[in-house]
Parts: structure tokens; sequence; C-alpha cells
């Protein structure tokens, strides 16, 4: 901190060598050194404290509504558009394949999420898992069927934010079955959007 400075911590706030400095350090050194060591009080949500570590507990419960209220915005990942099976073109729901190098990823499911792209948010559905219906693959893979979007993705860069979780990944009987489950996964999503306004 520059001199003159005022800085703002939290109650918990550690640093230095083996994260043994606390704000009375902070304080201390600051009237050594010419700046201001300020404690704000701790965010609250409801009846509990708002920190990182609830928010990545969240996130591996698929409870991306939740996290999304702590946040104050949805709960999101980056990456890259990359070639898949090309399965759900098929199906006659086209799916963008994400590679990701976010390592907090909500567990397998089905989520009303934001696809950006180039800055604009498009209404999605994506499914993270392995693909139970058509085979079982050893790595996850993220698939958003962005909505009413029919242009090439491969190599984009997109960001999705994670809405709200619909279900649990599940394998179906048949194709038709799986068909019948997406065009209702995606009328869920479009009446959730509706009410969001976008």
């Amino acid at each position: 901190m520059r001199n003159g400075s005022t800085g703002l911590f939290g109650a918990n706030f550690l640093f230095g060598h083996d994260r043994t400095g606390n704000f009375s350090t902070l304080r201390s050194l600051g009237a050594r050194y010419g700046f201001r060591a300020e404690k704000i009080d701790p965010v609250r949500y409801k009846e509990f404290v708002v920190s990182s570590t609830r928010i990545r507990r969240l996130v591996t419960e698929g409870r991306v509504d939740e996290v999304g209220a702590l946040l104050g915005r949805h709960y999101s990942v980056d990456g890259t558009v990359v070639h898949g099976q090309h399965r759900g073109r098929g199906l006659g729901f086209a799916t963008a394949n994400l590679c990701t190098e976010n390592e907090l990823i909500p567990p397998h499911g089905v989520y009303v999420t934001t696809a950006t792209l180039n800055g604009v948010a498009y209404p999605a559905v994506t499914n993270i898992g392995k693909r139970p219906t058509f085979e079982t693959v050893e790595e996850t893979v993220i698939e958003t069927h962005v909505l009413d979007f029919d242009k090439d993705l491969y190599g984009a860069r997109m960001n999705l934010g994670f809405v709200q979780r619909l279900r649990d990944e599940k394998r179906f009987d048949n194709i038709e079955a799986l068909k019948t489950q997406i065009e209702m996964d995606r009328g869920q999503a479009r009446s959730l959007f509706a009410r969001m306004g976008l």
C-alpha cells in the first residue's frame, strides 16, 4: 500500500509467511509506514456470512441459483468451443462442447445457463456429464445448446453463466425419450428466461 492510502480488510484477513499476519498486524504496520487499515463487517445473506468456502461448497452441490444470490451474478466458467461427436445436431439440438480450464465445475446434471459470445448473452441449456444414453466416457463433457442460435462456434470463446439446475443427468432407454426430455428442458429454460426478461 502507498503512503497515505487506506485499505479495507475483512476480520479474517491473513497474510505473510504461513499466513501469520492478521488485521492487528496490518494496523500496526500501517501506523509505522503511513497507511490506514480499516476493518469491514462480513457480508451476510439471510442468516449466514458469505464466504468463498460457502460459495465453493454450493457450486459443488449444484446449487447454482444460491451461488448467484451470494455473488450478485451467475457463477460462470470460460472456455473454448471444440468439436464433439456431433450427436446433438443429429438429434435436432446442436450443442457447443466447451473445453474449460476452470477447476470448479458444477456436478453432473442439466442446467439453465447463459452463453455469452462476443459480449452478448444468449439463453441456453447445458448438460454436464458423461452422455450415458450414448456411451460411458471417462472425462466429463460440458455441452451447451444455445436456444434459437444456429451459427458455427468452433474455436469461439464462450462464458457460461449457471442460472439454475434443472435435473440430474440420466440414461434414457431410447433416442425418442431423450429428445422428449430435451424439449422439456428447453421449455423450462424458456419459461425461466421469460420471467427474467432475457
